[in-house]
């Protein structure tokens, strides 16, 4: 069966966006992509091109980048051609209400979106996304709360005295959707947590150093921006 997207209406408007921008400004977007220097391998190197273009307007250049790199993602999760893509979309757009003028607007659009696809830094950005996040669970939100619980007398009167105790809350994404897991800690459990949080960071950060010293310059560390 033909691939189809269904679209929502913020998603159809911002779509709308990207069509309105015309043949020569996605041109120009496709050639500030092949001229970074060096090529893009973060989405932050693509919005720093996107920003040189739109200087004064950054919800169109955050636009552009969110669906050119969600519509990307989406075709390698489908295992999609780039054809069978554009055919879903041009199915979301009509079924989303676009008048034909507009729908006729993204398809003289359409070669030069396609050909975005293409572009060696638009994969070389995804790649590395997919490489990041290729697990079964993606933390997505962590707190620790800290609870005083009383101690009342036998007829629970009176508070005696009082203990501070610490639940760690993690918040994921799983392959069955949004989870969370709560787990008890102690003061020695914090402290362990912290000195094992630092051991990472220092291993990570020596671990680029030495692919750096050894010909590998970009060596990303996932969630770092470069400096």
């Amino acid at each position: 069966m033909a691939f189809r997207l269904f679209l929502q209406p913020d998603q159809l408007e911002e779509l709308g966006i990207i069509r309105d921008l015309g043949v020569e400004k996605i041109q120009s977007i496709a050639d500030a992509f092949n001229d970074l220097k060096p090529p893009a391998i973060r989405p932050s190197d693509l919005r720093r091109a996107l920003g040189n273009i739109f200087p004064e307007d950054s919800r169109t250049a955050d636009v552009v980048l969110k669906h050119i790199m969600s519509l990307y993602t989406l075709r390698r999760e489908r295992d999609l051609s780039v054809a069978d893509l554009f055919e879903g979309l041009k199915h979301g757009i009509e079924a989303g209400g676009w008048s034909q003028e507009q729908i006729s607007q993204w398809l003289t659009l359409q070669p030069q979106l396609q050909a975005l696809f293409g572009l060696p830094s638009v994969q070389a950005v995804v790649k590395v996304l997919d490489l990041s996040y290729d697990y079964e669970n993606i933390l997505q939100k962590i707190k620790i709360l800290t609870d005083i619980r009383p101690i009342f007398d036998d007829e629970a009167t009176v508070i005696e005295a009082a203990i501070v105790s610490y639940t760690m809350r993690l918040y994921f994404d799983s392959l069955d959707g949004s989870k969370s897991l709560s787990i008890a800690l102690d003061e020695e459990d914090i402290t362990k947590l912290i000195q094992t949080c630092q051991r990472a960071l220092n291993k990570a950060k020596t671990s680029k150093e030495f692919m750096c010293k050894n010909g590998i310059e970009r060596t990303l560390i996932c969630g770092e921006e470069e400096q």
